[in-house]
């Protein structure tokens, strides 16, 4: 994040590194550089506590990706096709009836986040972990963010979110 920040600080003229949506929007409205926002794609192991998500916002993080690639301590992750990612995540079931789903861990996470200020990105989460963050945040008020994830009906495959998925988001 320091390197970030001082890149962006060396080259201003090119580069600015927003650490909320609003300085997002006024970057946006009264600057041609390019905007940086630190996420973080991966939240595995860093988001156990309020005071957690409390340390990443005080670092300018903007959103994480709590699922990515395996399984872990917040729930299931999406198994794209093929021998790679089999190889990634072997526990992981690819039958939709075995996902695991969000755990309460990554449910507290999700509500700790947004206490924080930083968003949740769903994306790379099974479909039943995805379906149980959606509706911790609807239960919460907190707004779903999905950065890089597919839609079901062009690109059928595990990642993709599905209709249901994209109206609540």
């Amino acid at each position: 994040i320091n390197y970030v920040n001082k890149f962006a600080e060396d080259n201003s003229e090119f580069f600015v590194v927003a650490k909320n949506p609003q300085e997002v929007r006024d970057y946006l409205k009264t600057t041609g550089k390019t905007i940086i926002i630190h996420c973080i794609e991966g939240g595995k192991e860093l988001i156990k506590s309020q005071e957690d998500a409390n340390f990443w916002a005080a670092q300018g993080v903007s959103f994480i990706t709590l699922i990515h690639l395996v399984d872990c301590e917040y729930g299931g992750a999406a198994i794209l096709p093929g021998i790679p990612a089999r190889l990634i995540n072997m526990d992981a079931s690819c039958e939709i009836e075995n996902e695991i789903g969000l755990t309460d861990l990554g449910g507290n996470a999700i509500v700790w986040l947004a206490n924080a200020g930083i968003m949740t990105d769903v994306t790379h989460m099974n479909d039943q972990t995805r379906k149980d963050a959606l509706k911790v945040m609807e239960e919460h008020g907190i707004p779903p963010l999905s950065t890089h994830d597919g839609f079901k009906p062009i690109q059928h495959h595990p990642r993709a979110l599905d209709e249901e998925d994209v109206f609540n988001i």
